[in-house]
């Protein structure tokens, strides 16, 4: 009701409230930041969805690199503290960035578009994953048993 209520009042807002597949990737693909300011976001699907658009995420997952850690480039902005304060900071520095640094946000976009959550990639860690198991079986090395609780 807030939002249908701004929007009534503001020229640049609208408010939908229902689902709309076709008109959420038009506004993925329309948009230059998505917020997901959510607590709980189980698998980080909508940052997923914003990366394959070019739309620089704002938000707590972790399918979102700011500082490019581990080899991976930057292709969002986070805030680990779930508080209006956190929020606010790290959408001021994605705003920062888009209006003073347009070449640094280009770069960002450009790292956005080119992550790879394909199923195939996936099955490829996970193949990695199996076959550094299986060698380290063959070399003796113990791994470690896990016992399923008696209620399970």
């Amino acid at each position: 009701m807030l939002f249908a209520q701004a929007a009534a009042t503001q020229e640049n807002m609208a408010a939908v409230i229902d689902f709309n597949a076709e008109l959420a990737r038009q506004i993925y693909a329309g948009a230059d930041m998505f917020l997901m300011p959510s607590r709980y976001e189980p698998c980080g699907l909508g940052q997923m969805i914003a990366l394959a658009y070019g739309t620089v995420p704002i938000g707590l997952d972790d399918s979102i690199q700011e500082r490019g850690v581990r080899g991976r480039p930057q292709n969002g902005y986070k805030f680990e503290d779930y508080s209006a304060e956190a929020l606010l900071e790290a959408i001021n520095r994605a705003v920062d960035t888009f209006t003073r640094h347009p070449t640094r946000w280009r770069k960002i976009v450009s790292n956005a578009l080119a992550y790879d959550f394909s199923w195939e990639r996936s099955a490829q860690k996970y193949c990695k994953l199996y076959q550094a198991a299986l060698s380290k079986q063959a070399q003796g090395v113990p791994g470690k048993v896990v016992r399923k609780h008696p209620d399970a």
